[in-house]
C-alpha cells in the first residue's frame, strides 16, 4: 500500500501526512491527544526500501508516543533538506509530556 502511494513525487507531502495520520486511527490511540504532521521542504522521492524503513520507524515511535509518553501531543515532523552537493530527509516525533 505505502509503495503505491509514494509512486507519484508531487504528491509526497500528502502521502506522508495521510500515512502517519492513519496511526491513531488504525490502533484506536489516544484521541484526546492534539496529533499533527508537519512535511516541509521540496519533496523527493527517497528509495523505497529507504522510505518504507523511515515510515516503519517513525510508525513506531508514534505509536509508543501514544502508548507510553502520556503526552498532550504528539508531533511527526518530516524535513526535506538539500544544498548544491547533498540533499537530507529527516524526520522527527516529539512529544510534550503531561506533568502529573
Amino acid at each position: 500500500m505505502l509503495s503505491e502511494a509514494f509512486a507519484r513525487p508531487n504528491m509526497l507531502m500528502w502521502i506522508w501526512k495521510r500515512a502517519f495520520s492513519r496511526i491513531q486511527q488504525e490502533h484506536a490511540l489516544n484521541e484526546q491527544v492534539h496529533f499533527r504532521v508537519i512535511v516541509e521542504g521540496r519533496h523527493r522521492p527517497l528509495h523505497p526500501l529507504i522510505r518504507d524503513e523511515v515510515y516503519n520507524i517513525g510508525r513506531e515511535a508514534v505509536v509508543n508516543a501514544f502508548r507510553h509518553a502520556h503526552a498532550k501531543r504528539i508531533e511527526v515532523e518530516v524535513t526535506y533538506e538539500a544544498n548544491s552537493c547533498a540533499f537530507w530527509f529527516r524526520m522527527t516525533v516529539a512529544e510534550s509530556m503531561l506533568k502529573c
